[in-house]
């Protein structure tokens, strides 16, 4: 909506739109859509769910597809979702840390990747989408 708004203005568009993603708060096809043809870079935030939001930061690590696909890297639940969110919506993810081991685990972030089958069982894993602030919920923004 706010895309569209600055759009019909003839304001130019911005080059980066920071959005609430991760597996229960998917970027819509309409969003991605615009994203590519008007090659807006998607910025995450939010990945793991927010600050004010335990239960969801709890929901997101225990998802079984989550778990799985952590296991089977050797990675933290946390290195799961962040890789999720930049494999399967091409976005960049800014995390905050004070912890130098995160740190370190977020700059390795590249250095493997999810399997198809993966991406596909944590894109499927909780048909309940909820996002930290309710007003980016997916079809908000386009």
């Amino acid at each position: 909506k706010h895309l569209a708004e600055i759009e019909q203005a003839g304001l130019p568009l911005p080059s980066v739109n920071e959005i609430e993603l991760s597996p229960l708060c998917p970027l819509d096809d309409e969003l991605r859509a615009t994203h590519a043809r008007h090659g807006i870079q998607a910025i995450a935030f939010s990945p793991l769910g927010g600050y004010y939001t335990p239960g969801l930061r709890e929901r997101l690590r225990t998802l079984p597809a989550v778990k799985h696909a952590a296991k089977r890297a050797g990675r933290p639940a946390e290195q799961v979702l962040l890789r999720y969110v930049t494999q399967e919506f091409g976005a960049v993810v800014i995390s905050s840390t004070t912890s130098r081991a995160n740190m370190r685990a977020n700059l390795d972030l590249f250095s493997w990747h999810l399997e198809p089958d993966e991406l596909e069982a944590i894109k499927l894993s909780d048909a309940e989408h909820e996002c930290s602030y309710p007003m980016y919920q997916a079809g908000q923004i386009a």
